[in-house]
């Protein structure tokens, strides 16, 4: 690069300072100089590695393959075999991923979340199909069958409706024929109720009851004897008796006395002249009103009858009751 004089002339300073700068300027231009021409050098040569690499590519190519299309059907040879072995890795990675899928479902499944939710569906699709199933078995089989059961079901309960109905107007009778009986045989509560069954013109026997009621009623007009006693107790002077003690003996007959000393002691009432006739029907009234027996309240009809001298049944009742409640002030009133 040359050498500089680094001394200081004896000149003035001013133009050594000027002689200085151009001394350097020089100095740069020369090393910017050198450096272009170097780089300028290694440009050229890296040029000629460049072609000299290309040139040797080339001839390895030449050497390498036959022809153009050799090289070109190796590449594709290369390029199917890269194919074929990226297939064949994808292949094993998809495997494995359904490996290790089919393991996490298994664990899965172990721990009964997906097996729950399998079983729920699964459950809910039998039981929708088994509906339908049961359903149409229900409407072809059964429900015909539960309508048949249904309509034999009312008969028996039609059956057993009539039934009832029947063994009720079977106990009604019974009740009938059973009252029937005891009124033939006396007993004046049953005698009463054919009455009031004769009266009713709903009752189901009505006009049994009436027939009946006549029957009865008919029966206790044949003629009768009188000749009926009352065993008085010892001590007792009959003759003494007024009719208020009368009454109290007939009280105390009802109780435990027969229906034949209570008759006694009507016709025994009947043979008292010192009785006027007002209080002796007083008397019978009562007895027809009172007693339980129908041969008592006939014979008692029978006298009471026999003072006014009407004509009604004797076992008609009501109607000498009635009479006898419509006329008794004004037989109080006459001179019996």
């Amino acid at each position: 690069m040359g050498n500089f004089n680094m001394s200081i002339p004896k000149e003035n300073e001013k133009d050594h300072i000027i002689k200085i700068m151009e001394e350097s300027r020089q100095a740069s231009n020369l090393i910017i100089q050198r450096s272009t021409d170097e780089f300028n050098f290694i440009k050229k040569w890296y040029g000629i590695l460049w072609k000299g690499i290309t040139l040797f590519v080339i001839v390895i190519l030449f050497f390498t393959y036959k022809s153009w299309n050799d090289f070109k059907k190796d590449i594709k040879n290369q390029v199917d075999e890269l194919k074929i072995e990226s297939a064949e890795k994808i292949d094993l990675f998809m495997k494995d991923l359904q490996a290790k899928t089919n393991k996490k479902i298994e664990e899965e499944f172990e721990r009964e979340n997906i097996r729950k939710i399998i079983e729920t569906k699964s459950q809910e699709r039998i039981d929708l199909t088994a509906d339908t199933i049961i359903d149409d078995k229900i409407n072809a089989r059964i429900l015909p069958k539960i309508d048949d059961a249904e309509n034999k079901l009312q008969e028996v309960e039609k059956t057993l409706e009539d039934s009832k109905i029947f063994n009720r107007e079977i106990k009604i009778y019974a009740d009938f024929l059973f009252t029937v009986t005891k009124a033939q045989n006396n007993d004046r509560k049953s005698y009463d109720q054919l009455y009031k069954w004769y009266e009713d013109k709903n009752y189901k026997f009505n006009l049994e009851a009436k027939s009946a009621y006549q029957s009865i009623m008919d029966a206790h007009q044949s003629p009768i004897t009188r000749s009926h006693t009352v065993p008085w107790n010892e001590g007792i002077d009959p003759s003494n008796l007024d009719l208020n003690q009368i009454y109290e003996v007939y009280s105390a007959m009802l109780d435990n006395a027969s229906y034949a000393t209570r008759i006694g002691l009507i016709e025994f009432v009947s043979q008292k002249p010192e009785i006027s006739k007002y209080d002796k029907m007083l008397f019978y009234a009562t007895i027809i009103e009172k007693d339980s027996h129908l041969i008592v309240v006939e014979y008692a009809a029978r006298f009471f009858k026999d003072i006014e001298d009407f004509k009604l049944k004797n076992l008609a009742i009501t109607q000498i009751l009635d009479w006898w409640k419509n006329n008794k002030d004004s037989l109080k009133n006459k001179d019996l």
